[in-house]
């Protein structure tokens, strides 16, 4: 054997071999609605927030009936870009990984879930109808095929079975927990969060590469990380039915203006709704809209002054801005 195969293997035999990654903190984040933008602004500004220095470990407990399939692989690539490994339980009893989830599910280091929870069913749905029911077109092989792959590649890295998870999408498979233990879909069973912290000490995992070992203390005491007030309120505006009902008034509120023009006051309200509408449907960036609704309260305040409002458009100016400010500005 020539000097350059043994340098080959000896360098082989080193990247297989674990290094300790003894955790310093486990950060609890929870995802308890659909996969929308708040989800992801909440999922970067944990990753920004969190200590890198104490060696953590992140845990993130979902429960989701899906979302947006470009925010799930904006939200896989921020977990993934980062240097901290991370586990996803999904729990407790009642709970579900449905289809975003499911696709965000693939991807975690680690993959638990607790009993009487379900995962997958994540074949792609559009906003108009069911992409999936004419199996022959291409709009449907083009959504499915592509994260067909993107699942089955995730997988593969996790050492999970790719296929059970291609079935997901393709034929909108769902597991129950015992089922998707069988199947090599997640890792194990665990009851509550102390459990999954349990489960993980001396589990091992590659992260850009390289090869590592956990070493969980059993002593160390888990943080929750929460959406802060802005979050909260995205979070909610971001649900497709209040987001319609802003949209509805709205609309019908810009109509009564171009039908009795002038007092400006119904069409400056129904602007309000319909900015926040469009963040809520993710038609308008959300740097972009918060942006628009502050722009939009220095108008009202404006037309407060030669309007006779009764205070309406102080109150409508008061409301843009604070919200605004709130989905602009992330601190603490």
């Amino acid at each position: 054997m020539n000097k350059l195969a043994i340098v080959f293997l000896l360098f082989h035999c080193l990247s297989l071999w674990a290094i300790p990654y003894k955790v310093g903190e486990i950060k609890i984040l929870t995802i308890d609605s659909s996969i929308n933008p708040a989800t992801l602004n909440y999922i970067d500004a944990s990753l920004k927030k969190i200590d890198r220095e104490k060696s953590p470990l992140i845990i993130i407990q979902m429960s989701t009936p899906g979302g947006l399939v470009t925010t799930t692989k904006d939200i896989i690539t921020k977990l993934n870009s980062s240097e901290i490994p991370y586990a996803i339980w999904i729990g407790p009893e009642g709970s579900s990984a449905t289809s975003a989830g499911a696709i965000i599910s693939s991807s975690a280091h680690f993959l638990y879930m607790s009993e009487g929870t379900n995962i997958g069913a994540a074949t792609p749905v559009g906003m108009g109808g069911d992409v999936a029911k004419d199996k022959k077109s291409d709009m449907r092989a083009k959504a499915v095929n592509d994260l067909v792959a993107l699942v089955s590649s995730l997988a593969k890295s996790r050492n999970r079975n790719a296929d059970a998870f291609s079935l997901m999408i393709s034929e909108a498979k769902s597991y129950d927990s015992q089922e998707a233990l069988k199947q090599n879909v997640i890792d194990g069973l665990a009851g509550s969060l102390k459990d999954v912290q349990k489960r993980l000490n001396g589990k091992s995992f590659r992260l850009k590469g390289v090869a590592y070992e956990l070493e969980v203390p059993k002593n160390l005491v888990y943080e929750k990380v929460e959406m802060d007030l802005g979050l909260s309120l995205l979070n909610i505006l971001a649900n497709p039915t209040t987001a319609y009902i802003l949209f509805v008034m709205g609309a019908a509120l810009l109509y009564f203006e171009f039908q009795a023009p002038g007092g400006f006051v119904a069409g400056a309200l129904g602007a309000v709704f319909i900015v926040l509408a469009g963040i809520g449907f993710q038609v308008l960036p959300l740097n972009l809209g918060a942006f628009g609704l502050i722009l939009l309260t220095f108008v009202l305040f404006v037309l407060e002054i030669y309007i006779t409002s009764y205070g309406i458009l102080s109150i409508a100016g008061v409301i843009s801005l604070i919200i605004g400010s709130l989905f602009l500005f992330r601190t603490e």
